[in-house]
């Protein structure tokens, strides 16, 4: 128990050596021998009351999502375990068929043991695609009958994604307003997730998340990666999901998408994709590509905002948080310069109703946002002009 104890509040394996030496707790290995045992009984005595609440409705979105567990806060004496969780929609609307049965056993035991299991039935129930097809674009139907996953993009002629004018044009007077905000310094403005987050009308449907038993093992073993994709499969015909996401970071996706087309068509209705926190990576790195050798690095020295040593991680996106955290800092800042310039330019002062125009949209949702100045429409659409003008190279290289 003592053992146990630490290793869930301290997550050190180096503190669990050392009372192991003084003979006053069991080995680490034998500490998640015990958690193993432990998984497993509660499994099959008290299955988690999340997945009993599962509903087998092709309807309802469902994905799941993998990821490893690092056991130290520094990286260092780390042993890696395999951690999923399954995620599905609620909503109160929809036809929900029975419940999952207390069966799916969304463990390692239910995948490894597969030989004991009934073989599971992929035939989908009469009227099942007719329930589908709401929820699906008109380009995706033919996945219904014949789900395939396809190596490369397909470009549609009838079915495009097409950007709405009166869409952009409202964010781009949200950005605006953001933008104006900190110009004219109003106080308790926050960056632009949170003032977006403030102003957002959040109608998506809640979701239903339930935590699968960790495997502990390399997360990036092959055999382990095979695992989990089995296991996703299981759950998807469990749930009588079509396809499924599978949500997992760059060093099992790697792994996953060689098996994906080495076994293939067997993984076919996987999709599997990097999380946001990768992407967020890459799109980092490409911006660190565009700002290199420009001098901006320099001036965020000067400015104490980064050190000199800490120049390249952020260009090439490795520090995850200085990414974060500066180039929103930066990109604001060069919005701010370039309005400022705009108005010097033009001769343009902010009256006293732009102030308490860009005041009122403070607190407004985006259902309900609107400018009524017709002042500030004209600045916005006057700067808008002028920063396309700076973009396409009219003052300069930009």
């Amino acid at each position: 128990m003592l053992g146990m104890t630490l290793k869930s509040l301290t997550s050190s394996r180096k503190i669990i050596d050392i009372i192991n030496r003084y003979g006053h707790c069991i080995s680490y290995q034998g500490i998640k021998e015990l958690e193993k045992l432990k998984q497993r009984i509660l499994l099959l005595n008290n299955p988690v009351n999340a997945q009993k609440r599962l509903k087998k409705n092709p309807a309802l979105f469902t994905g799941v999502a993998y990821d490893n567990f690092v056991e130290t806060t520094n990286g260092k004496d780390t042993l890696h375990d395999m951690v999923g969780i399954i995620y599905q929609n609620i909503e109160a609307n929809t036809i929900e068929e029975s419940e999952v049965p207390e069966e799916l056993n969304m463990s390692e035991t239910s995948i490894t043991n597969n030989k004991n299991n009934l073989p599971h039935s992929t035939k989908k129930k009469k009227g099942e695609e007719e329930l589908l097809k709401p929820y699906l674009p008109k380009r995706f139907h033919h996945i219904l009958k014949n789900p395939k996953m396809m190596s490369e993009l397909q470009s549609t002629i009838d079915d495009t994604e097409i950007i709405h004018s009166t869409n952009s044009q409202l964010y781009t007077e949200i950005n605006n307003t953001w933008m104006i905000s900190h110009v004219i310094q109003l106080p308790d403005v926050p960056m632009w997730v949170g003032f977006n987050t403030r102003i957002y009308n959040n109608d998506r449907p809640q979701q239903l998340i339930s935590y699968l038993t960790p495997i502990n093992a390399s997360p990036t073993s092959t055999s382990i990666v095979l695992e989990t994709m089995q296991q996703s499969k299981k759950i998807a015909e469990d749930l009588r999901q079509c396809c499924i996401q599978v949500t997992c970071d760059l060093a099992i996706a790697k792994v996953a998408f060689q098996i994906q087309a080495t076994e293939k068509p067997k993984f076919d209705n996987l999709f599997i994709h990097l999380g946001p926190f990768h992407i967020m990576m890459a799109y980092f790195k490409a911006v660190g590509k565009v700002i290199s050798d420009c001098g901006l690095t320099n001036i965020m020295a000067e400015s104490s905002l980064l050190t000199n040593g800490s120049v390249n991680g952020f260009l090439d996106g490795k520090h995850f948080n200085h990414c974060k955290r500066l180039h929103p800092l930066v990109a604001l800042g060069l919005k701010v310069l370039n309005f400022k310039s705009f108005l010097q330019h033009d001769n343009i002062t902010l009256t006293d109703d732009i102030i308490e125009e860009v005041k009122r949209l403070q607190n407004c949702e985006t259902s309900s946002f609107h400018i009524e100045n017709e002042d500030l429409k004209k600045l916005m659409n006057n700067y808008n002009i002028s920063k396309q003008r700076c973009l396409s190279g009219e003052h300069g290289k930009a």
